[in-house]
């Protein structure tokens, strides 16, 4: 899908860092309010499902996973990637990092979630920068 809509170079440079990025990427408070229109690009154009984590990580995480996404193949058959699983993940940083593994391993798109600095640890930051799976960390300072 291409893009009509016109987005700042600011936007565009964060979009790439995160779409680029295995890991953890910091968007800047005074940038907090680009971040709609970085959720837009990374959805439209790289194949990205962007979770804003409100309430907390592992309600966002469980309440994505309970109410699991459905997809439909190009021959019109519907399935279901079988995250379920994931929606009973402890409230720790361990158990934020198995229900983001297991959903990068089932969901056909790569999984960005967006987390207040103010809910996020540094034991989070640190197991989400150590492994290499295809999902994204982004803090909002």
């Amino acid at each position: 899908m291409s893009m009509t809509k016109e987005f700042s170079d600011q936007v565009w440079t964060y979009a790439e860092q995160i779409g680029n990025h295995h890991g953890v990427t910091r968007i800047k408070p005074e940038d907090r309010a680009l971040v709609p229109e970085i959720v837009e690009i990374l959805e439209a154009e790289r194949f990205f499902k962007c979770l804003t984590a409100k309430g907390g990580v592992a309600l966002s995480l469980r309440a994505f996973a309970a109410n699991e996404p459905e997809f439909t193949t190009p021959t019109g058959r519907k399935w279901k990637p079988g995250i379920t699983a994931a929606a009973d993940c402890p409230d720790t940083p361990d158990g934020y990092m198995e229900a983001v593994k297991l959903m990068a391993r089932k969901l056909p798109y790569t999984l960005v979630l967006l987390v207040e600095a103010s809910e996020s640890s540094d034991e989070l930051i640190q197991r989400f920068a150590s492994v290499n799976l295809d999902a994204r960390l982004v803090i909002l300072e």
